[in-house]
C-alpha cells in the first residue's frame, strides 16, 4: 500500500514466488517486477488477488513488457509465469497466464479471517503447574496434564520436558499452548507399557473429532522404542489449528539420532512407529510452521480419510526411510511453500510426496530435495495413483547441501550440487507416465492422461 513496487525481484535472480489473497493498494509504478523471464528458476504465481490503484500489475524487467489492470480495481484469479507442463512425459514451455476481471476489488467483501488464529488472552491460560505437572522430565505428568485439559478450555504448558505415558486427549475446543517447541516437549519415556507390542497405532497426543482445537508452541518426542507411538493423531475441524510444532528427533538435542552408544544402535529402529502427525477421520484446518524429522516414524507428515478442508503453510518433512508426506482419500487441501530433505542414510530411498485415491489439491512452492552425500539415484520425488485434480505451481526438485561461513566482509552460503537428484519430478503410478522436468511453474494434473506423447522425430528435432 501507497508504495511505487509492491514485490521486487532483483536484477540478475529468479524467484519462487506465490502469493494467496493478496491486497495491491495505490501501487503506483507495478504490483510485482519479474527478472530472469524464461529461465526456469523463475516461477512466479499468484491467486486471488485484488488491487486498487494499481495500473500495471506486472513488469518484467529484462523485456519491459508491462501487464496493465483492468482499471481502477480490479481482481486477478490466477497469474502465472514460467516454466509449464501441459503434458506428462514432454517437454514443458515458458508462459505466462492472467485471468482478470475489472471491478471485484472495489466490490463489498466480508472480512477474512487471518491465516493463524490469535489465541486467547493470556488471563485465560491454566498453568498445568497448577494441576501437580512438575515438568522435570522424570516425573509423570500424564495425569496432571489431563486434568488440567479436562477442567480448563485454555491450558499452558511453561518451558519444560514433560513425560507422558498414556495418550492426552484433547477436548474439541482446547486450546493448548506452550511457547518454544524445542523446550516445550510432550516426552513418551522409551520402553512405555502402553506403546509396546503389536496393536493399534496410540497417540502421544489426540484432538477430538471436530471442533476448533488449537496446539501451538509444542515439541513432541516419541522415543526410539515405541514401537505404537504416533505423536499427534489429529481429528480436528476446518477451523483448527496445528501450529509451531516440532517433532523431536536427535538433532537440536543432546544424543545422537544414528547411535546411542556401542550397544544400541538406533538406526535399528528407524521406521518401526507409525506417522508422527497423523491427520484422519474427516480431520482438516490450517497446520503452520510444522517441522517432522524423526526417522523413527514411518511418515512425517499423513493424511488419510477426509473431505474436510486443511491448508498447511511451511511444512518441512524430513529423513524418513520411505515417506515424507502421504495423502490417501482427501480432497480439499493446500500445501504452501512444503520442503522435504533426504538424507544419505535415513532417507536415500524415500519418495518425497505419495498421493494416493485422493483429488482437488494444491502444492505452491514445492521444494523437494536429496542432499549432496546421496550415494545413489531414486526414481521420483512425487508418486501419484488413483487420483486427479492436482495444481502444481512451483516446483523445484535437486539435490544440494550448504556451507554457511561468516567473516570481516559478511555472511555467504556455498552451495554444492550433486548427481543424484531425484531422476524425476512425478511419476503417475496409474498411467506409468512421468514428468521429467524437475523445475517448473505449472502443472495441472487431471489423471486424465493415459499415455505419453509421441516422441519427437529427427525432422522435428
Amino acid at each position: 500500500r501507497n508504495t511505487p513496487v509492491g514485490i521486487e525481484i532483483d536484477r540478475g535472480y529468479g524467484d519462487w514466488l506465490w502469493g494467496s489473497n493478496v491486497r495491491f493498494e495505490n501501487v503506483s509504478k507495478a504490483g510485482v517486477v519479474i527478472s530472469n523471464e524464461n529461465n526456469v528458476y523463475t516461477q512466479i504465481g499468484f491467486e486471488k488477488i485484488r488491487a486498487k490503484n494499481t495500473p500495471v500489475f506486472a513488469h518484467f524487467r529484462d523485456s519491459g513488457r508491462d501487464l496493465a489492470g483492468e482499471g481502477a480495481s480490479y481482481q486477478v484469479n490466477e497469474f502465472t509465469h514460467g516454466l509449464k507442463i501441459d503434458t506428462l512425459g514432454a517437454p514443458g514451455r515458458f508462459d505466462t497466464h492472467v485471468n482478470m476481471k475489472a471491478g471485484a476489488a472495489g466490490a463489498a467483501k466480508a472480512k477474512e479471517e487471518p491465516v493463524r488464529r490469535h489465541l486467547p488472552p493470556v488471563s485465560e491460560w491454566a498453568s498445568v503447574h497448577g494441576f501437580g505437572a512438575k515438568g522435570d522430565g522424570i516425573a509423570d505428568d500424564t495425569a496432571a496434564i489431563q486434568k488440567a485439559i479436562d477442567t480448563k478450555r485454555v491450558v499452558y504448558l511453561p518451558l519444560g520436558v514433560y513425560a507422558v505415558t498414556d495418550t492426552l486427549r484433547m477436548k474439541p475446543d482446547t486450546v493448548l499452548i506452550g511457547l518454544h517447541p524445542g523446550l516445550t516437549l510432550l516426552r513418551i519415556p522409551n520402553g512405555s507399557p502402553n506403546f509396546q507390542g503389536v496393536d493399534t497405532p496410540k497417540a502421544l497426543l489426540e484432538s477430538a473429532q471436530g471442533g476448533d482445537a488449537v496446539v501451538t508452541g509444542i515439541g513432541i518426542q516419541t522415543g526410539e522404542v515405541n514401537n505404537r507411538a504416533v505423536g499427534i493423531l489429529w481429528r480436528a475441524g476446518e477451523r483448527s489449528l496445528m501450529d509451531d510444532i516440532r517433532i523431536m528427533w536427535g538433532f537440536g538435542l543432546a544424543g545422537d539420532p544414528y547411535k546411542k552408544n556401542d550397544r544400541f544402535d538406533t538406526a535399528a529402529w528407524w521406521d518401526r512407529q507409525y506417522p508422527s502427525v497423523w491427520v484422519t477421520d474427516g480431520g482438516g484446518g490450517t497446520f503452520t510452521g510444522v517441522w517432522s524429522p524423526a526417522g523413527h516414524s514411518q511418515a512425517a507428515f499423513y493424511v488419510t480419510n477426509t473431505k474436510t478442508p486443511g491448508r498447511v503453510y511451511q511444512l518441512s518433512a524430513e529423513h524418513h526411510i520411505r515417506h515424507e508426506i502421504v495423502l490417501d482419500g482427501v480432497e480439499n487441501w493446500e500445501f504452501h511453500a512444503p520442503q522435504t530433505e533426504e538424507e544419505v542414510r535415513d532417507g536415500m530411498d524415500a519418495v518425497s510426496l505419495d498421493i494416493r485415491n485422493s483429488k482437488n489439491l494444491l502444492f505452491a512452492n514445492f521444494h523437494g530435495y536429496r542432499v549432496t552425500r546421496s550415494i545413489k539415484p531414486a526414481p521420483t520425488a512425487i508418486k501419484i495413483t488413483n487420483s486427479s485434480d492436482i495444481r502444481f505451481r512451483n516446483v523445484a526438485v535437486n539435490a544440494e547441501s550448504g556451507f554457511p561461513t561468516c567473516d570481516e566482509n559478511g555472511c555467504t552460503a556455498y552451495l554444492r550440487a550433486s548427481k543424484y537428484p531425484y531422476e524425476n519430478a512425478i511419476t503417475d503410478v496409474t498411467h506409468q507416465l512421468e514428468v521429467r522436468e524437475r523445475m517448473f511453474a505449472v502443472l495441472d494434473y487431471t489423471g486424465k492422461q493415459t499415455r505419453a506423447s509421441a516422441a519427437p522425430t529427427q525432422a522435428n528435432v
